[in-house]
């Protein structure tokens, strides 16, 4: 299944991707809007759908996106989605993240499993780097 390349979430969340031609299987998603329970699925399935297609490299462009507080669903969402990029060998590295949304992922233990980066550059350097 192809993924779709612009799509509207719901309940105020919207995405698009940005394939980049010279880097194969390596996709950079902008998200905007809010993150809450209503949208957490939205993002996990747009995410997940990109792994499926066999993109190994996400950059998650989350500069737009605002947390609307942190509940239960989207964390689980969050390790669902996680869980499904390490059995399928994807690296995601998020860019620009909330600063209350990654300190409670951090707190949690997710910078284990997920890269952080300030750019769209060091983001393209942390997702192609072979030796991590």
């Amino acid at each position: 299944m192809e993924p779709q390349l612009d799509e509207s979430g719901a309940a105020g969340l919207v995405f698009h991707s940005e394939l980049l031609a010279r880097e194969p299987k390596c996709i950079i998603l902008h998200f905007s809007g809010y993150l809450h329970h209503h949208t957490s699925s939205s993002l996990k399935k747009y995410v997940t759908s990109f792994i499926e297609g066999g993109n190994t490299r996400l950059i998650l462009e989350l500069s737009k996106m605002q947390l609307s507080g942190m509940s239960r669903k989207p964390l689980d969402d969050f390790i669902s989605l996680i869980s499904f990029a390490k059995m399928n060998k994807a690296r995601i590295v998020c860019i620009g993240m909330d600063k209350r949304m990654f300190e409670t992922l951090s707190l949690l233990g997710f910078d284990r499993f997920l890269y952080f980066a300030n750019d769209i550059s060091s983001g393209l350097k942390l997702v192609l780097d072979e030796t991590i």
